[in-house]
């Protein structure tokens, strides 16, 4: 056994749970498969077991940055996202920050974003504000991502809805293994197949 899955083992990551993480690419070598799963165990071990699970900066320079991050992590993983989307409602348009739809649930679940980067928490005004947002589209997700999070009253708020208020930070956090199966592994998979191809 080499020294980094011996490793994960004894960080308690099972042999089932390593390949669940670390999935061969169709036509891989049995030699390309080992290099990779060396390679990625080596990395998952620094980013989760290191508390540093970071996609992005967690601190974005402004509200587009802050936005486009969002959309990108939702593509990354899967779903279909877009910014600055104008929304159908009982009273007329409305634009959203945020916009997702994992298509590949039954149901087509809908995320509305709210993109906050403030240099204060949230208040509670804001969600009532995004709470009638919620209601008026249909959505059935709603996240209200910011640099400081929510104020306690509105934390309290959004106790046992639908609507949830993280920092960017927590975000990335929430959807990292994820990101982490669906998007990184296969890319650093294709990177590693290709210079060994010409080396095994």
């Amino acid at each position: 056994m080499s020294p980094e899955l011996a490793e994960l083992y004894r960080l308690g990551l099972t042999e089932t749970d390593q390949k669940q993480t670390f999935k061969p690419q169709k036509g891989s070598s049995a030699s390309r498969w080992t290099t990779f799963k060396r390679l990625s165990s080596l990395i998952y071990l620094r980013i989760v077991y290191r508390k540093a699970a970071v996609i992005d900066d967690p601190l974005p320079e402004n509200w587009r940055d802050l936005q486009t991050g969002v959309q990108r992590i939702f593509r990354n993983v899967g779903l279909l996202a877009d910014v600055e989307v104008d929304l159908e409602t009982p009273r007329g348009s409305v634009n959203v920050d945020v916009h997702a739809i994992d298509v590949r649930s039954v149901d087509k679940i809908r995320y509305i974003v709210e993109c906050k980067n403030w240099g204060s928490a949230v208040p509670q005004s804001v969600v009532h504000s995004f709470t009638t947002v919620m209601h008026e589209t249909g959505a059935n997700i709603g996240f209200i991502i910011s640099k400081h999070g929510l104020q306690q009253g509105a934390k309290r708020y959004t106790q046992n809805t639908n609507i949830v208020g993280m920092t960017y930070l927590e975000f990335q956090q929430r959807y990292f293994e994820a990101w982490w199966k669906r998007y990184f592994c296969p890319r650093i998979g294709d990177a590693a197949d290709n210079p060994l191809q010409y080396t095994l």
